[in-house]
């Protein structure tokens, strides 16, 4: 029998010893005689310490158990269950062995992410590396505290699910804006839809950003687009703007349909007839256009006016002018205006293009399933 194979039997004999001073004397001798050379014990010898020490511990105090956490947490081969023990106690004892310990595996980080607190998570959110099924199940149970950190994290490999998870809680918390739209890993079209609630220096990054990705990553990235707009929504845009939709399916028959157009319809204050004829010109849906008209930042207006050409001037007055929200915008559309021509076209079009997406599989149920209703109105009219 090893030297240290006989240390470990005495060790087990005193660990009957009912005296709580002596047990913690115990608990400090059999990890530093563990710890001397952790990687020199068999698997059963480590299973041995490791139910000795767990035992101890439960029986300890916090700050001892706390301690016990701190040596632990950076050994590679520390026994499996006294980690995982660890790891599920209370917060200030597991955050060392949650975020640092290589000896947890996915199955265990899974089971506590969707068992225990918040502070576990945000503690698991912090390691260097986290496979995408850990991602996935801290998105699930995690809060917004825990998925800033998640996604702060470009260790985590997150998937595509998880990534519009976090999108979507973004729109509601700033606290996610940056750590969200910085990840190199984000797709291009999440990244884009995050354009309209974000600050005006995340947009700029998001502009950028479409300014340099490959055409061939940028028709992959819109296959995969999700797609965001219900039957149900589009329906209900297909009724409150029927007539509007009437009046410029004729414009567009008799080629009437342009800027020039668009500035009439605008200036006369025919407003539904106005987002449609903008919604045809941007080949996107009125639901956007409407949002976009009705913030109170001209930024997505600057995009839509570059991609179609439009000159400064018309932009001027849709910006400037109150419009459909009857209120005028501050001195951020003044700047807009001055610094509209500065808006390279090509990245506008790029961007323009995610925001079609936006239609999706939805517009062509509406197309296949209203067009010969419209097309009999218009006839008719």
């Amino acid at each position: 029998m090893s030297n240290q194979s006989s240390h470990l039997k005495n060790l087990m004999g005193l660990a009957k010893e009912p005296s709580s001073e002596k047990r913690r004397e115990l608990l400090r001798e059999i990890t530093d005689v563990f710890m001397e050379q952790p990687d020199a014990y068999s698997d059963t010898e480590k299973g041995h310490f490791g139910d000795i020490i767990g035992t101890i511990a439960t029986q300890m105090e916090v700050e001892v158990r706390r301690s016990l956490a701190a040596q632990m947490a950076g050994v590679d081969c520390a026994p499996h269950a006294l980690i995982k023990q660890l790891a599920t106690d209370e917060i200030t004892i597991a955050q060392p062995i949650l975020t640092h310990s290589s000896v947890l595996n996915d199955e265990d980080l899974m089971d506590i992410a969707s068992k225990l607190s918040q502070g576990h998570l945000l503690a698991i959110s912090g390691r260097d590396t986290l496979s995408e099924s850990v991602g996935d199940a801290l998105v699930e149970s995690g809060d917004d505290v825990v998925l800033a950190r998640l996604a702060s994290n470009e260790g985590a490999q997150l998937s595509r699910r998880a990534l519009e998870t976090i999108v979507d809680r973004a729109e509601n918390n700033a606290g996610l804006h940056k750590p969200v739209a910085m990840r190199s890993d984000l797709p291009p079209d999440l990244l884009n839809e995050m354009y309209f609630f974000v600050s005006n220096k995340i947009r700029q990054h998001i502009i950028e950003t479409n300014a340099k990705i490959d055409e061939r990553v940028l028709d992959l990235a819109l296959t995969q687009s999700r797609q965001l707009m219900s039957k149900s929504s589009v329906f209900k845009e297909l009724d409150e703007y029927t007539d509007a939709k009437i009046f410029v399916d004729k414009l567009e028959k008799y080629k009437e349909l342009n800027e020039r157009k668009i500035l009439e319809l605008f200036n006369n204050k025919q407003f539904d007839e106005f987002l449609v004829g903008l919604s045809r010109l941007a080949n996107m849906d009125i639901r956007t256009i409407k949002r976009i008209m009705s913030d109170s930042s001209c930024d997505a207006l600057v995009i839509i006016c570059r991609a179609l050409n439009f000159d400064r001037s018309t932009f001027s007055v849709l910006a400037l002018q109150p419009g459909i929200s009857g209120k005028t915008r501050g001195n951020s559309a003044h700047h807009a205006v001055q610094d509209y021509n500065q808006i390279p076209i090509v990245s506008a079009q790029r961007t323009i293009r995610f925001w079609r997406v936006r239609q999706g599989a939805a517009s062509s149920a509406k197309d296949s399933e209203s067009g010969a209703c419209l097309k009999k109105s218009i006839h008719a009219a």
